[in-house]
């Protein structure tokens, strides 16, 4: 096993998704395979009578009788494909379902051998101690970052050197990881702003992958949370001084949001 996966349970996935799709599709329907019968049987019989008739007005008869059986006929393979085609599709999209399920399967075994080994492997102990309301996360890692930066404060502002409380907060800081979304986000902010000239469709487009949005309003814009009003950090539409007001904003942003 590499990196956490079985090559056997990797192969016979593998093989499973390419091989369904395959075996599902390769069959033959009993309503074409009917079809087909009552077509060829009705060819004969029509060949047969055009032989063996001598009867001209029954002949002519027999003909309409027959130009209105084939109309039937193409007025129903028209049908039958259609039915054929939508069948086709959802058979397709039954497979691409059950593709992905088995991804979905396969990823979830990986990713279940790879926690119970590093659960084997940890050193850490305890329970987790952060536990939070409504207040929902506005980005990964917001509250537990927040909460590791005032241990970090609290340690290097507030604490006797090798005293108790000193030591528990070290242990704390050194097995709980800072997730970084918020530095992450601060740098993006910073660089959206960069060259702040006014609001476009591609600011509003990388604020709203940081789950913001900006409203304008009157001779301000207002930048603030999806969904959420309480947080807003307002500036000017025309920016007198791009870069300046650019770092400002993202100051603020900072700030106010972040």
């Amino acid at each position: 096993m590499t990196s956490g996966v079985h090559a056997l349970q990797y192969i016979l996935s593998h093989i499973t998704h390419t091989t369904n799709g395959f075996n599902k599709k390769k069959h033959f329907s009993p309503s074409a395979v009917r079809a087909k019968r009552q077509k060829d049987q009705r060819t004969l019989l029509k060949k047969r009578f055009e032989e063996l008739s001598e009867d001209k007005e029954y002949q002519d008869l027999a003909e309409q009788a027959f130009a209105q059986l084939e109309e039937q006929e193409n007025l129903i393979e028209q049908l039958k494909q259609k039915h054929e085609l939508e069948i086709e599709e959802q058979l397709i999209a039954n497979i691409e379902i059950q593709d992905s399920l088995d991804k979905v399967k396969f990823d979830y075994q990986v990713l279940d051998i790879r926690f119970k080994e590093l659960q084997g492997n940890t050193t850490k102990v305890g329970e987790p101690i952060i536990i939070h309301g409504k207040e929902p996360e506005f980005y990964n890692g917001e509250v537990s970052d927040l909460v590791i930066e005032i241990i970090k404060n609290q340690l290097v502002n507030n604490t006797k050197q090798n005293s108790r409380r000193h030591h528990l907060l070290q242990d704390i800081i050194k097995h709980n990881e800072v997730d970084g979304t918020r530095d992450s986000f601060a740098k993006t902010i910073k660089s959206i702003f960069s060259s702040y000239n006014g609001l476009t469709p591609k600011i509003k487009s990388d604020l709203k992958n940081l789950n913001m949005e900006a409203v304008e309003t009157g001779t301000h814009n207002h930048i603030k949370y999806i969904d959420d009003d309480r947080y807003q950090v307002a500036f000017a539409k025309t920016p007198s001084d791009a870069k300046r007001v650019g770092n400002n904003i993202a100051r603020d942003i900072k700030a106010e949001l972040l």
